[in-house]
């Protein structure tokens, strides 16, 4: 991870073994995007991504941001450019024809937007194994995690992430 997360960052991910800064953290199908090598080629690509779009609406994370609570199947963590705390964006699709159907509907109502100081986000029920695709061998691509902090380190669930 680099030094600029510890001066610009502005997020404080607490996880079981580890306190570490942040600008940004992906939790499911964010995450699990970054397996992809930049290098793959097409039908790589083609079926890393019919591998992960297989996986949408499997995984269930449960979301507080202070006082309120969601179930997201994946959630986006980033510092509040005008530093008012942090912004989590919360995808909420149960199958992937249900996303599939509000992306050509232009519905976005299946994202969520909430702010606030604090959130904390868990699997849920919060004793499950994470829920990790399945990729296909050939795809080319590297290990799939649960939770990616900066694009560059893995984490680990339950986490706390606060604004600093």
């Amino acid at each position: 991870m680099s030094g600029t997360a510890d001066l610009f960052a502005g997020l404080q991910v607490r996880m079981a073994d580890a306190v570490v800064p942040a600008a940004g953290v992906e939790v499911g199908w964010g995450a699990w995007r970054a397996a992809l090598p930049a290098q793959a080629g097409r039908w790589q690509r083609l079926r890393f991504w019919l591998a992960l779009w297989r996986q949408v609406g499997l995984a269930r994370y449960f979301v507080q941001v202070d006082g309120e609570y969601r179930v997201a199947s994946s959630v986006s963590l980033r510092h509040r450019p005008d530093g008012s705390g942090l912004e989590a964006r919360l995808l909420q699709a149960a199958t992937p024809w249900q996303l599939l159907w509000r992306r050509l509907r232009g519905d976005r109502n299946g994202v969520i937007t909430l702010t606030g100081r604090r959130a904390r986000i868990t699997r849920m029920p919060e004793d499950a194994p994470p829920a990790l695709p399945v990729l296909p061998k050939s795809a080319g691509h590297g290990p799939c995690v649960e939770v990616l902090i900066d694009n560059d380190l893995a984490g680990s669930l339950p986490l706390q992430v606060s604004d600093r």
